[in-house]
């Protein structure tokens, strides 16, 4: 059986809460509207090829009492009370049936369906739905082999080996706010009817878009060697499908504007939570 995300059904039912607090408060204003609305009804006419109103009301005949242009206010407001009117007749069912799925919780509890198993019965079991905990384990889980150290190392704060000051820097912030990453990992990209691998410093997990994004740090921009071997790379990720500020994040740096660990995290807040 193919997984399907139930991460989608936490964004629906998160959707459909937001509407129906939304759909609540607009209705609310649309009865208010009506109970400050003019009695009676409009009723339109054409005469001579121009249209006239009426306003009809209990106290007046069929026909109603013409409203002259200058008081078009009065007609505007019997022609919104109308469509009001109609317009809640419509949304109230809509409204209704937001209600009594919410208040069933049906989405909340098939989440939880894989979660109450024993854990024997899950090892037979191709859940349909994996939780967050569950998920990132198995995205870590993942074997690969990196580039070989030929230099010198720093170490970040969870003791892991990278190659600069600024990357200790964004795994230090990725580790802070509990961003899922891989470090190296190796990515094949096709280019002029051939395959390369990259290696992009991180390849980091949007847990609640469930979505894999990288991160490439390009630490030598005002070096025009290393400046123009990055146009390359970012054409290279653009050619596969890996778009700036979609797929693929950078960051940047010169020996005039170094990097921080601020610019770290507008980068993480922006992209990955």
């Amino acid at each position: 059986m193919e997984n399907f995300d139930l991460k989608m059904l936490d964004a629906m039912y998160d959707l459909m809460n937001q509407g129906f607090l939304g759909l609540s408060s607009f209705l609310a204003n649309i009865e208010k509207k009506l109970k400050n609305a003019p009695a009676g009804r409009l009723r339109i006419d054409k005469c001579k090829k121009q249209m006239q109103w009426y306003h009809v009301t209990e106290k007046s005949s069929e026909h109603g009492k013409y409203i002259p242009l200058p008081k078009i206010k009065l007609a505007k407001a019997l022609a919104q009370k109308d469509y009001d009117t109609k317009l809640l007749m419509e949304l109230k069912p809509v409204l209704a049936s937001l209600r009594k799925i919410l208040k069933s919780n049906a989405l909340r509890n098939v989440e939880n369906l894989y979660e109450m198993m024993i854990p024997c019965r899950q090892q037979l079991v191709n859940p349909a739905y994996l939780s967050d905990e569950d998920f990132v384990r198995q995205w870590k889980s993942e074997k690969y082999v990196g580039k070989n150290f030929d230099e010198a190392l720093l170490t970040t704060s969870n003791g892991e080996r990278v190659r600069s000051k600024s990357e200790v820097i964004i795994a230090d912030v990725l580790n802070r706010y509990n961003v899922p990453y891989k470090y190296e990992r190796p990515l094949t990209l096709s280019l002029k009817r051939k395959t390369i691998e990259v290696y992009p410093d991180f390849t980091c997990l949007n847990v609640r878009l469930r979505k894999e994004i990288v991160w490439e740090h390009f630490g030598k921009m005002d070096d025009s060697e290393y400046l123009a071997s990055t146009m390359m790379k970012l054409q290279s990720y653009e050619t596969n499908g890996m778009f700036l500020g979609s797929e693929l994040i950078c960051s940047m740096e010169t020996s005039y504007s170094p990097f921080d660990a601020c610019k770290a995290e507008r980068l993480v807040k922006k992209f990955l939570l």
